[in-house]
């Protein structure tokens, strides 16, 4: 917690930080600092070495902009407004720092299950009580500075970690921002600003008293909680400033609870606003009682109640329930449909405002419906159990838990599989190894497997030690919910296609083009066909007229298509590419050398690309393109993609690129490339066939017709139609 800061501490703090949020008084985006790393890493580490240890002067850089944002449709008065803190980056790159030493991060939606548990539990024992959602008035901006400190020493935070806490307290001030314009400095007392990486763990620890103080009363047994065992019980659940008690009592304890909230605020400077303090009846049929709202002053609700996003009543989503969600998503995308946007577009849009809705996150905790029928929260279901049971590999050491027949104890290999015959004319099939073990001394078994096996397994398996079961996708047999996800979407095998696809450096509608390709979805003439289009003249390749344009014909087997690959194949130095598009990014590219992998993902990205605007050019603009030229424009697409990345991802593409750069020079020189090509002529000096420009000739030799006229250099062979006794070159 307290050792000095790490260069590799304090750049992994930067990266994890988002990039694209808005820069404080300073004006630097956090992207800044990820994009230019090298250049300023000495002076972000002088900087943090210079705030641990007491030289650096906050009062320079611990300041931000207080932008009000709306938290209504008609903001009027100043509690309609949400103050946000853009706090300068260098000083949100220190908090993010602390944030990280202080916890290693938390699940909301643990929270939300464990509520649903409860109020489940207490519906399904017919506990009477209540449900309160306490509302905390202006949260984050009314922690006492004092507690928060004193706190942090009663739970054993050294000294230095306290006066790093305290120095950026009492060292914060504000501007607060009106129509865009800062309008003079406001110096902080108290709170905690939004905004700040370190806020809300540093709230999660003041808000842990309170929950103190309710396990106090529980086992000092003033008031009762909702049974979870013979021995526990619990009462309240807190995310950062959502907080949720649950009560099994009447009109006592809930004055038990107000009192709590009136010495948890006298301490810590949180107030309970009793006016958005919601009450609920455990029963979700009925309205709490008059008596029981009156009691805390607050409004009075039937279930379910909105805890963290999500409703919940203790009992399986209704249809009304998922309304919500269904109609602002309908909302969006009817505003959406008037809008001319291309694809990228729409993915932006998708990723950024419907994700922001709470669709996603109501998944991750229930299922949707399929087919007109729901699954709950906790309804288990066995569908996968044979694919669970193959990741799991059984140790065997104690003979009396050991099937004899089906457990793999004879070096791996079950006795079942080994011993066919036997084993089905067999009347005890389920028996343990005890109680046949002594069939291993006659003849049958011993035919097949040599005897010292057979011995060394006995020796080995009359251990004490009970039989184990470890899970055979991670090295160290522990389960990991991660290996077991890559062998459910791959056979086994892990899958980086969308990484590859969606994080590299190439524009967001080559990437969405190439995702489409590799799904088959892009509308070749064959899946136009597919969808009923009646207005298609012919479904046949506009560049070779040979055979339908399918997805895989268009980009890999066409004649153009052919060229293009086996150029780039050539130059670049890696296997030919797969007869499926579905193979180029999984198969195909694993087979290339691992140091090489990095170098064509950028070729066959502008390779699809272009070959798909060549076919289009073909179509709808009447214009051949002849391949010269598209190899041309893959390869200025390509040093235009390489000029754009960074330093450190230059490095990994120097040498394939370079060879890229050579080809272009050698296809760009004018001096190399005379009319549409070169001419083949025979000894009549007639003309007996037309080469495409290439980048440069070797030398050239005459043959028979169909036969291997020349070699250029780096890639391509060319063949000459026609009888031909010399080569005439321009």
């Amino acid at each position: 917690m307290e050792r000095p800061f790490l260069m590799d501490e304090i750049k992994f703090a930067i990266f994890s930080l988002g990039g694209n949020k808005a820069p404080g008084p300073d004006g630097f985006p956090l992207y800044f600092f990820k994009l230019f790393w090298d250049t300023v890493k000495n002076d972000i580490f002088k900087l943090c070495e210079d705030f641990y240890f007491g030289r650096a002067n906050l009062e320079r850089i611990n300041w931000a902009n207080l932008a009000l944002i709306p938290k209504v449709e008609s903001p009027e008065l100043l509690g309609d407004y949400r103050p946000i803190s853009l706090i300068n980056s260098t000083l949100k790159i220190i908090s993010k720092l602390l944030a990280i030493r202080l916890s290693k991060g938390r699940c909301i939606l643990d929270n939300v299950v464990v509520v649903e548990e409860l109020i489940f539990s207490m519906q399904k024992r017919r506990l009477p009580g209540f449900v309160l959602k306490v509302d905390f008035a202006k949260a984050f901006d009314l922690v006492d500075w004092d507690f928060l400190l004193n706190l942090l020493r009663a739970k054993g935070f050294g000294d230095r970690w306290v006066n790093l806490i305290e120095k950026i307290l009492v060292s914060s001030k504000a501007n607060v921002l009106i129509n865009g314009s800062p309008n003079g400095y406001i110096r902080y007392h108290r709170g905690l600003r939004q905004g700040d990486p370190l806020s809300p763990l540093l709230f999660v620890l003041v808000s842990d008293v309170l929950s103190e103080m309710f396990n106090h009363a529980l086992v000092s047994k003033i008031f009762i909680g909702v049974p979870l065992g013979p021995l526990k019980s619990r009462c309240n659940l807190q995310y950062v400033d959502d907080l949720l008690i649950l009560i099994t009592g009447g009109l006592e304890d809930l004055r038990i609870v107000k009192l709590i909230l009136f010495l948890f605020e006298g301490m810590s400077g949180l107030h309970a606003n009793f006016a958005k303090t919601c009450l609920y009846s455990s029963n979700s049929r009925v309205l709490p009682d008059a008596a029981a709202a009156a009691t805390l002053n607050c409004t009075s609700w039937r279930l379910p109640v909105t805890y963290l996003g999500i409703p919940i009543s203790g009992g399986k989503p209704r249809k009304q329930d998922w309304e919500g969600i269904i109609t602002k998503i309908r909302r969006r995308l009817s505003s959406w449909k008037v809008k001319q946007l291309s694809i990228g577009g729409r993915l932006m849009l998708v990723n950024s405002v419907l994700f922001a809705l709470p669709t996603t996150y109501w998944m991750s905790i229930f299922r949707l419906p399929s087919w007109g029928e729901g699954v709950f929260l906790l309804e288990g279901s066995i569908d996968g159990l044979p694919a669970l049971r193959c990741c799991f590999k059984r140790e065997i050491y104690s003979s009396a838990e050991t099937l004899f027949w089906k457990d793999r104890w004879l070096n791996g290999r079950a006795p079942m599989f080994v011993w066919q015959d036997i084993f089905n004319s067999c009347t005890q099939q389920n028996a343990s190894f005890n109680e046949l073990e002594s069939l291993l001394d006659e003849q049958p078994f011993c035919e097949d497997v040599d005897v010292a096996d057979i011995q060394e397994q006995r020796r080995t398996r009359r251990h004490d030690e009970n039989n184990k079961k470890r899970w055979s996708l991670n090295g160290n047999g522990q389960f990991t919910v991660k290996s077991f996800y890559n062998f459910l979407n791959d056979g086994g095998l892990r899958c980086n296609v969308a990484k590859i696809m969606w994080k590299s450096n190439c524009p967001k509608k080559i990437n969405i083009f190439n995702w489409l390709v590799w799904k088959n979805k892009v509308l070749s003439l064959e899946n136009l066909e597919l969808r009923r289009c009646n207005n298609l003249p012919t479904a046949t390749c506009v560049m070779c007229h040979t055979n339908m344009e399918s997805v895989d014909h268009l980009f890999l087997h066409c004649s153009l298509a052919n060229e293009v690959w086996v150029f780039f194949c050539r130059l670049l130095s890696v296997p030919e590419p797969p007869d499926s598009m579905h193979l180029i990014w999984s198969s195909w590219r694993n087979s290339v050398r691992p140091e090489a992998r990095l170098s064509v993902d950028f070729p066959v990205k502008a390779l699809t690309w272009n070959i798909w605007l060549a076919r289009n050019d073909r179509i709808f603009n009447a214009k051949i393109l002849p391949t010269h030229c598209i190899i041309i424009n893959i390869n200025r697409m390509l040093l235009s993609w390489f000029d754009a990345l960074a330093n450190s991802a230059k490095e990994k593409l120097e040498d394939s690129m370079s060879k890229v750069k050579r080809s272009l020079e050698f296809l760009g020189s004018r001096s190399q490339l005379v009319g549409e090509g070169y001419t083949c002529r025979g000894g009549t000096r007639s003309c007996h066939g037309l080469v495409r420009p290439v980048a440069y000739v070797l030398r050239g030799n005459c043959v028979s017709s169909g036969g291997l006229l020349f070699c250029v250099a780096l890639v391509h062979l060319l063949w000459c139609e026609g009888f031909c006794y010399s080569f005439v070159s321009v």
